[in-house]
């Protein structure tokens, strides 16, 4: 049996790069080495997935050091607000259960690990990619060599419904004692990445917090000073994606920020964006792929992700032909169906700035840095 130390040791002596991301619906396993260490590599990985075993030495480490990085992006208000964002849009849905806490970690044995592992590491579940100046027919060879033993059923895996967009009005505040300035998210649930909105959405994101000429940046940046920034983002799973605005405020400004975000997206989901902005969105995206796929580490994380996501060509190799189509009558459809749908806010602050929502907002959640419901307050109720 190698132990972690060893196979630690086997990668640095080639000088290679290792790394492992887990996400919601997969985990990207990725290695960077140069050609001449290949066949190692490849023998390296396939004791990795193929030979791993699971000690009570080497998890307890992995245990405590998972619990402790937990515990301090609880003192990062950019995660606590994300975290919570995803744990109120997924509630009550399987995807919920990537919103854990720290104390969860505890609790994980080897006997979990291990039937995780022979439940989701089979050969009908997986894909291996990859990239560079390399011969593709010797690479392939070398992949059925090392991997010809592995074997197992395919995996079952059950069709998950996305979640429900937000419908209502619902501003949740997480109670932080020292932060020195506010965290504001908002957005919703919308469509999964192989939809036929999903281009026309990407501009309609573009436009609305994309760049420093946004329409959330020009606003709560430059025209009225409420925040450092503010922008709008897009994250894309098997069942659905999720988009948010997300900005830092100066704590005065707080609640008349909430405000202007939430107005920023109404405006939007009634009014089309002007040809101007659509074409300078498409543009803009058009322009940055390139970018995102020259180096090895994009080209391959953009490639494990429409695998992954099982996504058609078009997502990957012919985004610019489809970025070029979208009009203002696909951009006006794509901001009807999902921006007219009222966001989520997550706002991260202080306790004694808890009393300005109270002032403006019918209904207050209150949570702790554990994402735990403290109390619900309602428009003019005492702290």
């Amino acid at each position: 049996m190698l132990s972690a130390d060893y196979l630690e040791n086997m990668i640095e002596s080639m000088g290679a790069d290792y790394s492992v991301t887990v996400l919601m619906d997969y985990t990207i396993l990725t290695m960077h080495v140069l050609e001449e260490y290949l066949d190692r590599a490849i023998y390296v990985l396939r004791l990795i997935v193929l030979e791993a075993v699971f000690t009570e030495r080497e998890l307890g480490a992995v245990r405590r050091t998972a619990f402790w990085e937990l515990f301090e992006q609880k003192k990062n208000p950019e995660v606590l607000g994300w975290r919570q964002f995803l744990r109120i849009l997924f509630e009550n849905h399987p995807y919920q259960t990537a919103t854990y806490s720290e104390e969860v970690i505890k609790f994980i044995t080897t006997k979990d690990v291990s039937a995780f592992y022979g439940r989701f590491y089979r050969p009908g579940n997986a894909a291996v990619l990859v990239s560079g100046n390399i011969d593709g027919a010797a690479v392939a060879k070398k992949l059925e060599n090392h991997f010809n033993a592995w074997v197992g059923q395919p995996v079952e895996r059950a069709a998950v419904a996305p979640p429900s967009p937000n419908s209502g009005d619902r501003i949740c505040y997480i109670e932080v004692p020292d932060v020195s300035d506010a965290t504001i998210f908002a957005g919703n649930v919308i469509m999964p990445a192989s939809d036929p909105d999903f281009f026309p959405f990407l501009v309609l994101k573009q436009v609305l917090g994309g760049t420093t000429r946004s329409r959330l940046f020009m606003n709560l940046r430059e025209s009225k000073g409420y925040a450092y920034y503010a922008f709008s983002e897009t994250e894309f799973f098997r069942a659905c994606g999720v988009y948010w605005a997300r900005a830092r405020v100066r704590p005065e400004f707080i609640v008349p920020a909430a405000r202007e975000i939430l107005r920023e997206i109404k405006t939007l989901s009634a009014e089309a964006p002007v040809p101007a902005e659509i074409e300078e969105a498409k543009s803009f995206l058009i322009g940055n792929l390139p970018t995102r796929l020259e180096s090895l580490d994009g080209f391959a994380d953009w490639m494990a992700r429409a695998v992954a996501l099982e996504l058609d060509d078009g997502q990957w190799d012919k985004g610019p032909e489809r970025l070029k189509l979208v009009n203002v009558e696909r951009v006006r459809a794509a901001a009807q169906n999902y921006l007219a749908r009222k966001p989520l806010v997550v706002v991260v602050g202080r306790p004694d700035w808890l009393g300005r929502f109270l002032r403006d907002f019918e209904t207050v959640e209150v949570y702790d840095t554990s994402g735990t419901l403290k109390r619900t307050l309602r428009k003019g109720e005492e702290r």
